[in-house]
């Protein structure tokens, strides 16, 4: 089950010239949520962390002024990050903003990646929530014209 881990608005300075939200704010959204689920963590080492991996997925524009929240859950779990689920959505509205799909790891002051310890895999592994098909990355396959 996917729980709340961060809140916020559309403020105006978060606003492009077509009066949507910035793209680059839909991702400030879901990295304080990563911050959050990891500062939750039980076992998570704490201190710096490197998102080395990254999917998102845009679905809908957003306003000024519309309350946000976001929805994560852990997909998997192995030493060389956790995969974190986030979802981006309106909170006055039915349907998503935005999805989001981050691997993260413990990084050293350096910023170079840690494995991520045995007893976080567990808890991670243990919270994890089923894939979720609305949020699967889609790919382009670079092997064959399109056309």
């Amino acid at each position: 089950m996917l729980s709340v881990t961060h809140t916020s608005s559309v403020t105006e300075d978060q606003i492009d010239n077509l009066r949507h939200l910035n793209a680059r704010f839909y991702g400030v959204n879901a990295h304080a949520a990563t911050r959050a689920v990891l500062g939750a963590l039980e076992g998570w080492p704490g201190g710096l962390y490197l998102v080395h991996d990254a999917y998102t997925r845009h679905r809908r524009e957003q306003l000024l002024g519309t309350p946000l929240l976001v929805r994560s859950g852990f997909l998997g779990a192995d030493r060389d990050g956790l995969r974190i689920h986030h979802e981006l959505v309106p909170a006055n509205a039915e349907g998503l903003a935005a999805t989001f799909v981050h691997k993260v790891c413990p990084a050293d002051e350096k910023g170079q990646k840690r494995p991520v310890p045995d007893a976080v895999i567990d808890a991670a592994r243990s919270a994890a929530v089923d894939p979720l098909a609305y949020a699967a990355p889609r790919t382009i396959r670079l092997d064959r014209d399109p056309l």
